[in-house]
């Protein structure tokens, strides 16, 4: 007689599976650690570009977004007592957070691509932040904390104005006008300026001691405030309570505040530009009055808070905001380091390709403006006055033609050599911005190399008012007496020329075996 022993099923030990145990500050720390790790570079170039803050710029708001998200992250990573605790499926979780950290990877390698030349003026390589992050919310923490942070993960997206270009050009043009109006109004009850309109552009001049003309540009007209004031309304308007209408309202006035706060700089230059001279207007009040007036018109937004019927959060969290979460596993934090990597490396690409200080432009040499006057053809002509206002309070711009003594009839080569003691404004003010500003339309762009291991941008633009093509080449340097210099290269023809591209590296290869020469 066979006898069967019959174990009950109550008392077969399950099969455990592969659990980590994290915490949700444990995870934050992995998190962070994350987005340190894959955008190293690109946050660097950030933080220098927060170092040498230019509250005239365009984009001066873009560094100080990472701190605006953090600050919504912190209000609402805890939940809402009123939220709902139904828990995404893992399955799901797999399928959001790998459709956004494939999103991260197709804009880390095709945004560069996409922008070229001007990857860092607008910064394309943080595209791909925005959908990274949500890729490794959802990861870390699962769907849940994504929806809770859904607006930090929204303003992320405002580190890259290429994601929104085409918005910023209306309104920094809508912004020009408004602000020239504005001026032409008031020449009438301040008789030391006076505004007009050219085919040239908006110009004021200066009627003092040392009469003068100056371009008002997109620099002056407080499109980097305006945008600055966006971003502080937004921020505010995510982590205060109160109805729809005042937060609205309350962000009209503080972008109206930041617009205002301009126009009184603008006309305190002015002040000191008729008492003084240009040199003094352009050198440091230009920096320190905007930085002055943007801080306290901003800071007098934020006293407006309250008067406004706005209260900062007091939330009452999630009862049990980590129960909400999903658990990780050690296949989570695999997929998590794996998608890491392939995120980094066509990021740090895309920071490192476009940073024009590589090769020898990274090491010391000679200036090309002391070597150039060994250039054959070579005529100076008169330097650009307003550098100060865009390169800093000691920036010179210098300005030669160089004729070719060997072809009669040959169009001269026009050789920019701008000296700043801050590399980050060649980013800020870029050259496809510049030659955007006065109506060309870009028809190449592309990066090339020259001797010493040099990255140089090489660009066609087509001028719309008289159809003429300008070929560009241009690159910097570092230079051993401190300070830095871009050398632009360019040669205009009244029709495309494919030997423009070839004449203009020539007259480069010239002047860098000058420079290289004094080295």
């Amino acid at each position: 007689m066979t006898m069967t022993l019959t174990v009950p099923a109550s008392t077969v030990p399950p099969v455990a599976l592969p659990r980590v145990i994290v915490t949700p500050r444990g995870r934050a720390v992995l998190m962070t650690l994350s987005l340190v790790v894959v955008y190293w570079s690109a946050l660097r170039y950030t933080y220098v570009g927060l170092r040498s803050f230019d509250p005239s710029s365009p984009l001066v708001f873009v560094p100080f977004v990472p701190f605006a998200a953090f600050a919504v992250g912190v209000t609402r990573w805890r939940g809402a007592a009123n939220e709902p605790v139904a828990l995404p499926q893992r399955g799901a979780d797999v399928i959001i957070g790998g459709f956004f950290l494939g999103a991260a990877w197709l804009a880390a390698y095709e945004a560069p691509r996409i922008y070229s030349t001007e990857t860092l003026t607008w910064r394309a390589d943080l595209l791909s932040l925005a959908p990274f992050t949500a890729g490794m919310i959802v990861l870390l923490y699962g769907g849940r904390m994504l929806f809770r942070l859904r607006a930090a993960v929204l303003l992320l997206t405002a580190m890259s104005p290429a994601m929104y270009r085409p918005v910023l050009a209306p309104l920094r043009t809508a912004l020009d006008t408004g602000t020239f109006v504005l001026l032409s109004s008031l020449q009438h009850v301040f008789s030391w300026y006076r505004a007009e309109t050219t085919s040239q552009g908006d110009y004021v001049t200066l009627n003092g001691a040392h009469p003068f003309t100056v371009s008002v540009t997109q620099a002056c007209a407080g499109g980097g405030a305006v945008l600055g004031g966006l971003l502080l309304a937004g921020t505010v308007g995510l982590v205060t309570t109160g109805s729809l209408r005042r937060k609205l309202m309350w962000g009209i006035v503080t972008v109206a505040l930041a617009w205002v706060g301009n126009i009184v700089r603008l006309l305190v230059l002015f002040v000191i530009g008729y008492r003084y001279d240009m040199a003094t207007m352009m050198g440091r009040p230009h920096d320190w009055l905007g930085a002055a007036c943007l801080s306290l018109s901003l800071s007098l937004s934020l006293l407006l808070v309250r008067p406004f019927g706005l209260s900062f959060f007091v939330r009452a969290p999630h009862p049990t905001p980590a129960r909400c979460l999903t658990r990780m596993s050690r296949g989570t934090i695999v997929a998590a380091t794996v998608a890491a990597l392939a995120v980094m490396v066509p990021s740090a690409a895309a920071t490192g390709r476009f940073d024009f200080l590589a090769g020898r432009s990274h090491s010391a040499s000679a200036s090309a403006q002391d070597a150039i006057s060994d250039v054959p053809g070579i005529t100076p002509l008169a330097p650009i006055g307003w550098a100060p206002a865009f390169f800093g309070s000691q920036a010179r711009w210098s300005r030669w033609l160089i004729f070719d003594t060997t072809s009669a009839g040959a169009m001269p080569t026009a050789v920019d050599i701008v000296h700043t003691a801050d590399a980050a404004r060649f980013d800020t003010y870029g050259l496809a911005a510049c030659y955007g500003f006065h109506g060309y339309r870009l028809t190449l762009q592309s990066t090339t190399s020259l001797p010493g291991g040099r990255v140089a941008e090489s660009i066609v633009y087509r001028d719309r008012a008289t159809s003429a093509y300008v070929t560009v080449l241009a690159w910097r340097q570092k230079l051993a007496t401190g300070g830095f210099e871009r050398v632009v290269i360019q040669r205009r023809a009244p029709h495309a020329v494919s030997g423009d591209v070839a004449a203009v590296r020539a007259v480069a290869v010239q002047l860098l075996a000058h420079v290289d020469g004094a080295r």
